[in-house]
């Protein structure tokens, strides 16, 4: 059972970077996923600051402790000796995506996929493992983009609704890139994450899970997926 809000801190640093249309500092209320964390610390009386940082960076101060939290991570054997992780937040699908006219599907043998450095890879590495693929990891989603534009590698793993939002941002028209029906993976969820060395990191996941279920239990989860229309992924479940 948690104290009384005099107990607390009432605000906490959280770290993010760029993942339109999940966070982004340039989306109306930070993206769906800053929506429903905010909203969630909210419910608790915590009102979370969010510091938009390139990922790696954010990562790393959170696991020293600079910022309370993390988002949105999905789980992976390596991040869980580090970090502990809250009730999922939302749930996403990952897809492959590659220049429209190429025949990359029928013989992935030596091919290029791009990651973007700090991104999970071990959705994927079954197939990239089966099939000798290499995989090229620049900073930013963007870049593996045009990448496969200028034929640097042959396809792209990433959220769906992420790939569909940096091709819109980048080129506004038609990139001459598809996304393919291929699914390698079923759908995964995302967290928010608190380092282990973080005092009282349990309590403060403790809390924002309350906070989570409250918003669900009240509607305000919903009336959030609903106002940034993301319908290609379903929310998460407790």
């Amino acid at each position: 059972m948690l104290g009384g809000a005099a107990a607390w801190a009432e605000s906490v640093s959280l770290a993010a970077g760029e993942y339109a249309p999940f966070v982004s500092d340039k989306l109306a209320d930070g993206g769906v996923t800053a929506a429903i964390v905010t909203a969630a610390f909210k419910e608790q009386g915590v009102d979370a600051t969010i510091t938009y940082l390139p990922w790696k960076r954010g990562f790393v101060e959170t696991g020293r402790g600079v910022h309370v939290g993390t988002f949105p991570y999905l789980r992976t054997p390596e991040r869980e000796v580090d970090f502990l992780y809250s009730k999922p937040i939302y749930a996403d699908q990952f897809r492959l995506f590659v220049r429209r006219d190429a025949d990359t599907e029928h013989n992935w043998s030596k091919k290029t996929v791009c990651i973007p450095l700090g991104y999970d890879t071990t959705q994927i590495s079954a197939f990239t493992t089966a099939h000798g693929i290499f995989i090229e990891q620049p900073t930013e989603i963007a870049s593996c983009f045009k990448m496969l534009i200028s034929s640097r590698v042959d396809a792209v793993w990433v959220s769906e609704l992420v790939g569909v939002a940096t091709i819109e941002s980048i080129w506004k028209k038609d990139a001459n890139i598809r996304m393919l029906d291929l699914i390698l993976v079923g759908a995964v969820d995302y967290f928010l994450i608190v380092s282990r060395q973080l005092p009282n990191a349990p309590m403060w996941l403790e809390r924002f899970d309350a906070g989570l279920k409250r918003i669900r239990d009240n509607g305000t989860f919903q009336r959030i997926v609903d106002r940034y229309r993301l319908k290609t992924a379903a929310p998460a479940q407790p």
